[in-house]
């Protein structure tokens, strides 16, 4: 009775709702804090998985060009049979 003819109940009302902003603030910032480190694992998991697909981007290239060069020496192979083929047939019987 003595606190509400002095006007101290309002305060001590506006008192306890600020106390309860602060503490949902606190919780809040709590959970952006957790996000982001989850966030941060997350970005470091694709950035590892980035790592590995521009790996393999460059094998597949290395691979294509060594296949296209296998491919491109079958011809002078061929023709590299025949001309011993050729100089076998060529050669004087013993």
């Amino acid at each position: 009775m003595i606190e509400e003819a002095a006007g101290i109940t309002r305060f001590k009302t506006k008192k306890r709702l600020a106390e309860a902003k602060l503490e949902g603030a606190k919780q809040n910032l709590a959970r952006v804090y957790d996000i982001l480190e989850e966030v941060t694992r997350q970005v470091n998991s694709l950035k590892r998985q980035a790592s590995k697909a521009k790996r393999y981007g460059e094998l597949k290239i290395e691979l294509t060009l060594a296949c296209a060069s296998c491919w491109a020496q079958i011809p002078l192979a061929g023709a590299r049979r025949g001309k011993t083929s050729v100089d076998l047939n060529a050669a004087p019987p013993n």
